[in-house]
């Protein structure tokens, strides 16, 4: 009969980085297992299907790889604001949680994002138009994409009318 090695939790440790991370589906929190014995050597052959996660609410967590000596990475991503605690349980045995992971809407980057306006002059004249083209990025220069009109503000526009809105993603 075959036993496999059995993680032992003084000596294995989970961590997850960063802890704040944007709620676009995009970013993500690289979450760490350390996996070693009772005598601290590593156990490298573990499978995604002998890792059981707890509290992982909304999120969505895979790209599961084996970084190599007893080293495991996987990724948190999520579009719901949440705060989440993920448990992490190996071969049955509990070894820690990730600690919160903070799930937020993306904050713009004014140095990553831009704007384009085309044509940069025309008449005020009521007929002529003028195309905004806004790409909005985070800190990451991830781009976020879950916006709608009304969280746009155009100072000093006078009487400039928008008719329309499109979210291209």
């Amino acid at each position: 009969t075959f036993n496999p090695q059995l993680p032992d939790v003084s000596n294995s440790s989970v961590s997850a980085n960063p802890t704040s991370v944007s709620a676009d589906g995009i970013a993500s929190s690289t979450i760490t297992l350390e996996i070693k014995d009772e005598d601290e050597n590593p156990i490298n052959d573990i499978q995604m299907s002998e890792i059981d996660l707890t509290g992982a609410g909304d999120a969505i967590i895979n790209d599961f790889t084996n970084v190599g000596n007893g080293v495991y990475t996987l990724r948190a991503r999520n579009t719901t604001q949440e705060t989440i605690n993920i448990g992490v349980t190996v071969r049955d045995v509990f070894i820690d949680n990730t600690g919160n992971i903070t799930f937020s809407l993306a904050t713009p980057s004014a140095s990553n994002s831009s704007v384009i306006a085309d044509p940069l002059l025309l008449l005020a004249n009521g007929i002529e138009e003028l195309l905004f083209t806004i790409s909005v990025r985070d800190i990451n220069n991830d781009p976020i994409s879950d916006l709608a009109a009304v969280d746009f503000d155009f100072l000093n526009s006078g009487g400039l009318q928008q008719e329309s809105f499109t979210n291209q993603g």
